[in-house]
C-alpha cells in the first residue's frame, strides 16, 4: 500500500527501504523461513536465514531498480525505463547509480555473511 501511495511522489530513502523490505523482502523471508521452519531449523539458524532473506530481498530489489535503467530488455524480459516513465521512486533515483550499486553489493554481502553459521549442508 505504501508503494502505491508513494507513486508520483518524492520519497526519502527510509520510506523506499520500508517499501522494499515489506514487499519483495517479505516474499523472500516467507519462502526462506517456511523452508527453515519445516526442516526444524534451530532458533539461531532461523535468525540467520531471516537476515539472509531480508538482505537478499533488498539486494534483489535494488538490482531490479538498476536493471530498469541499465538492463537489456531482451535479457530481463521487461521494458527498460518504465520506473522513470512511471515516476517511481527507486534506489537510483534517490541515491544515484553508484550509491545504489554499492547498496546492492552491501546487502548481498550481509546476506552471505549471515549464512556463515550454517556450516552443514542441508538435508532432504
Amino acid at each position: 500500500m505504501v508503494d502505491t501511495l508513494s507513486e508520483n511522489k518524492s520519497i526519502d530513502g527510509k520510506v523506499l527501504e520500508y517499501i522494499h523490505r515489506h514487499k519483495t523482502g517479505a516474499l523472500f523471508k516467507a519462502a526462506v523461513r517456511s523452508g527453515a521452519i519445516i526442516s526444524n531449523a534451530s532458533h539461531e539458524q532461523l535468525e540467520a536465514l531471516t537476515v539472509y532473506a531480508s538482505q537478499m530481498g533488498l539486494a534483489f530489489q535494488i538490482k531490479d531498480d538498476l536493471l530498469d535503467i541499465e538492463g537489456d530488455e531482451t535479457i530481463i524480459g521487461k521494458p527498460v525505463g518504465s520506473d522513470i516513465k512511471n515516476q517511481k521512486s527507486t534506489y537510483p533515483s534517490v541515491y544515484g547509480l553508484e550509491k545504489a550499486r554499492e547498496m546492492a553489493f552491501s546487502a548481498a554481502a550481509e546476506a552471505n555473511e549471515a549464512l556463515k553459521i550454517l556450516v552443514q549442508k542441508g538435508n532432504f
